[in-house]
């Protein structure tokens, strides 16, 4: 059967509900990603997470649909989309399953940290491999802010260690944490959704048993963590250094991510003298990491 991708850019607020429409047009699969503006809204209330301001929806359809029917009723149902570019990409067939996740392959962190898409084989099973899915997922490891925090937790693994993921979303930290050997996990979001995608992650990876959630504002004020990590925005950040600071541990790491190059000077004066953080880079985006 030949099958064709349906693809357009969309706000994030607008996203679920017309992955939702999609799927009742007869879409086989709908995933999420980020959009081609990549840049992080920042007019954000204290203690509020990220949202980009734009994602890419992609829909696998049968060839077969009648794809003006299925753009009209986008454009009726949802007005933004009315001058929006929707591109339609046929795939060979009997080959769309694996041109649909060539887009979705394992990411590797170093020193035998792996991201793989359920669907792909893990390039080295004796790694360790956290299972996670495209889409909507509030961090898949494909960003620069998650990829720092990644490529830190591979170099430095969590043994024996109390964590706290704050700005959770898919969940993706905690688990790394949990599977790097951290004893105890708390993800800690402002979405209930974020939570709920962490809960199942949490089950794929069969750590489960180990992570906690909870949303903002209820994190019990008595939690300590020996290694604390919040990928948020630098606003938000500076914002909630008091609460962070808090639930620190005597001799916690601390990271802190979601932060621009330009910014890290800023966040790291703001965190001082109480406490002292060290930068390090990936393209336009920085992490800052306590020193110990």
């Amino acid at each position: 059967m030949p099958w064709t991708n349906l693809q357009f850019a969309c706000s994030h607020r607008l996203a679920r509900a017309a992955e939702t429409t999609l799927q009742q047009l007869g879409a086989a699969a709908v995933s999420i990603g980020e959009g081609a503006d990549a840049a992080p809204q920042f007019e954000l209330e204290p203690g509020e997470l990220p949202q980009w301001h734009q994602v890419r929806l992609t829909a696998l359809f049968d060839s077969g649909q009648d794809f003006d029917c299925i753009t009209r009723t986008l454009r009726h149902s949802f007005p933004e989309l009315a001058d929006t570019p929707m591109q339609l990409e046929a795939l060979p067939e009997q080959d769309w399953e694996r041109a649909w996740m060539d887009q979705f392959q394992p990411i590797h962190f170093g020193r035998g940290l792996w991201i793989c898409p359920t669907a792909c084989e893990p390039p080295d099973a004796a790694a360790t491999n956290i299972l996670l899915d495209p889409g909507l997922a509030f961090g898949t490891g494909t960003h620069a802010t998650t990829a720092l925090c990644m490529r830190w937790l591979a170099r430095h693994r969590a043994d024996g260690q109390v964590v706290l993921d704050y700005g959770c979303g898919s969940g993706i930290l905690a688990i790394a944490a949990l599977k790097l050997g951290a004893t105890r996990a708390m993800g800690v979001d402002i979405d209930p959704r974020a939570l709920t995608a962490s809960r199942d992650n949490a089950l794929k990876n069969a750590v489960a048993g180990r992570l906690d959630t909870c949303l903002h504002g209820k994190l019990d004020e008595d939690f300590q963590a020996d290694l604390l990590i919040a990928n948020i925005l630098a606003n938000t950040l500076i914002e909630l250094k008091p609460l962070l600071l808090s639930h620190l541990a005597p001799g916690a790491t601390l990271i802190l991510s979601g932060i621009l190059r330009q910014q890290a000077d800023a966040v790291r004066r703001a965190f001082e003298p109480e406490i002292r953080l060290q930068p390090d880079y990936l393209d336009d985006w920085a992490i800052l990491v306590s020193s110990t």
